[in-house]
């Protein structure tokens, strides 16, 4: 942590306050260190940057056996609830969090999931934390940006990537909007496999759902980098393919 260095990404456009709106926020973490629950900092806030009150505020905490601990604040300087997992230090971790915006001052909600599936929106019963009493913060007209909070040796050491915010007039457009999947493919796969065959290589692969696929090519490579394509199949709508090959010495798929 760098004490005083705050980097914040602006949104594109700033979000009202004036109305109900919810925000979904979602991002990797690996965290190698961290402050005891009385002393930790916030990492992870959403903001106005016309003002120092800071929302949705995420916390890395060590407990008392030193594992990693997760929390969340609407807006103290502190963590109003803490996980008890004893989570990993070192190990990655998807993090998503629900803010929901509700005009008045203690009406907010917060919600957090750890390694959820995306398939679907959390629901808010299964979250590993949440909050909506308690005071909101007075973060005035408009919220714009996303930021990481570091003050001190009490900030956490960690590792952040893939950070994805979105917002809505309501929590189910926020998640569409946040498309937390990634782009969908045109093939749902069940399985994949290879096996050694007395010929080469058999590669085996299963399929439920095809939309508007019209082949697969197979690629294969010596340094998995640069990839040549060795063979195409016509999508036939079936459940199973496969395709036999005779590699050339020490190249993989």
């Amino acid at each position: 942590a760098v004490n005083g260095f705050d980097p914040h990404k602006l949104f594109a456009s700033s979000v009202a306050t004036s109305t109900s709106t919810s925000f979904y926020i979602s991002f990797v973490v690996q965290v190698s260190n961290a402050a005891t629950s009385a002393s930790a900092e916030y990492s992870v806030v959403l903001r106005n940057t016309g003002n120092i009150a800071y929302l949705s505020r995420f916390f890395l905490i060590k407990n008392g056996i030193n594992n990693l601990e997760f929390g969340i604040s609407k807006g103290s300087a502190t963590a109003t609830t803490v996980t008890s997992g004893n989570f990993q230090f070192n190990h990655t971790y998807l993090i998503v969090i629900r803010y929901d915006v509700v005009p008045g001052g203690s009406n907010d909600a917060m919600y957090l999931w750890i390694n959820p599936g995306l398939t679907t929106e959390p629901d808010p019963a299964a979250a590993s934390l949440s909050v909506n009493t308690g005071t909101d913060a007075s973060y005035g007209a408009a919220i714009d940006a996303l930021m990481i909070h570091q003050r001190s040796g009490n900030s956490p050491v960690a590792n952040y990537d893939a950070f994805r915010v979105a917002n809505g007039p309501t929590h189910f457009d926020a998640w569409v909007y946040l498309a937390a999947q990634g782009n969908s493919l045109p093939v749902t796969l069940q399985s994949f496999s290879g096996r050694e065959t007395e010929e080469g290589v058999k590669l085996m692969w299963s399929v439920l759902e095809e939309v508007n696929v019209s082949r697969y090519e197979i690629e294969r490579s010596s340094d998995g980098i640069s990839f040549i394509k060795v063979g195409v199949l016509p999508a036939s709508h079936k459940h199973a393919y496969f395709f036999d090959d005779d590699p050339q010495h020490e190249i993989n798929f």
